[in-house]
């Protein structure tokens, strides 16, 4: 009965073991594929990351040169305020350039009166 009695236990301890080998590689794969999840999910991010600063370096080009084109339209604007004339100046061009026309006016009346 003690060699049975041995068989047995060796027998229990084996399933034991079997058992304990089984669970063990069963939590292992639940790790593995967390650790896959996990890793794809970094994958995912990185990707998107990488996207997004991608856009951020095109919005930032982008605007740069929306920049450089508004200081080119303020300096443009600035240069044309710069150049409008005084009223005081502008009468004096519409007298020089609307003068010949009144003296011809001027010259058709009397001519018209004689």
């Amino acid at each position: 009965m003690a060699v049975t009695d041995v068989l047995t236990l060796i027998g229990l301890a084996l399933g034991v073991i079997g058992q304990t080998w089984i669970a063990f590689r069963w939590i292992t794969r639940q790790f593995e594929a967390r650790d896959e999840k996990l890793r794809s999910a970094i994958y995912d991010w990185n990707k998107e990351t990488r996207r997004m600063a991608e856009q951020l370096a095109i919005v930032r080009a982008e605007s740069t040169a929306d920049a450089a084109r508004m200081d080119t339209d303020i300096a443009r604007i600035e240069g044309r305020i710069e150049n409008i004339p005084t009223l005081k100046e502008f009468g004096i061009m519409l007298d020089n350039r609307l003068a010949p026309l009144f003296e011809l006016i001027m010259a058709k009346r009397e001519e018209r009166k004689q």
